[in-house]
């Protein structure tokens, strides 16, 4: 009976096609439900309702766009998502047990030492700290920039130098990326090369150990050379997707169980 009603049920891909990162997913998903569209969830029926229709899931990935600017539509709609969810425990979907809406960098830096990991000198406030340094806030979103003071208290940590690297774990699996760049910020820098790189199995432990304590099933967690920058609960894919001709997109889906 499960099986017959598992037929009838979506896996559901939530977001904005001007987002590359949905776009490169959109292929692998059932269903795609706009960001911006109207949703009606019927508390009492616990019924998802988009178009006039239920919406029944069996699995769900979503994004908020980034890419334009936000919209009361748009943010509410991302919120009623997480609702749905966090009242529906049966629907597969990445990070569930992640609910940090304090940002906590900071924090995982120690967590990251807790489990063997390499990190930057590091300062949470206005400095000085002493040597060659960079800025970058402490609720995240703004790109790094260097200095050793910062105006209000942010992360002011050591510069290091060697080869940006980034490592993607998604349920079971596991991608790794370098990334050549002549800027701090590799998003500052149009020409950045993303090429495969490979993670040592004992890092990729160690990363495992810090992604499970924070209950990410799904994530990106930085490097410069062995030494860990940061985690991301929520990273840019699609540029690393198609170095690897699709695989992370279909991953992602894959391990959506």
């Amino acid at each position: 009976m499960q099986e017959k009603e598992d037929k009838f049920m979506s896996f559901v891909l939530f977001g904005q096609m001007q987002d590359p990162n949905i776009e490169a997913l959109r292929p692998h998903f059932d269903l795609f439900l706009d960001q911006a569209a109207d949703y009606t969830w019927d508390l009492n029926t616990n019924t998802l309702v988009h178009g006039g229709k239920p919406v029944t899931m069996r699995g769900f990935f979503g994004r908020a766009n980034v890419f334009s600017e936000n919209t009361h539509q748009r943010y509410n709609n991302w919120y009623l998502m997480a609702n749905y969810l966090k009242s529906n425990p049966e629907i597969a979907c990445y990070n569930r047990k992640y609910d940090h809406v304090t940002p906590i960098k900071a924090a995982n830096l120690r967590r990251a030492l807790d489990a063997g990991l390499k990190i930057p000198r590091t300062i949470i406030g206005k400095g000085p700290l002493e040597g060659d340094c960079i800025v970058k806030p402490l609720t995240g979103g703004l790109h790094c920039q260097a200095g050793n003071e910062s105006f209000y208290t942010g992360i002011i940590q050591h510069r290091m130098t060697g080869t940006n690297r980034r490592l993607f774990l998604v349920g079971d699996q596991h991608f790794g990326f370098k990334l050549e760049t002549t800027k701090l910020d590799y998003r500052d820098d149009p020409h950045a090369k993303v090429l495969v790189n490979h993670f040592s199995p004992e890092l990729v432990s160690k990363v495992r150990t810090v992604a499970r304590g924070l209950g990410l099933t799904f994530c990106a967690a930085d490097f410069m050379d062995d030494v860990f920058l940061e985690v991301n609960s929520g990273p840019m894919f699609a540029a690393f997707n198609t170095v690897v001709d699709g695989a992370l997109a279909k991953a992602i889906r894959s391990e959506l169980k």
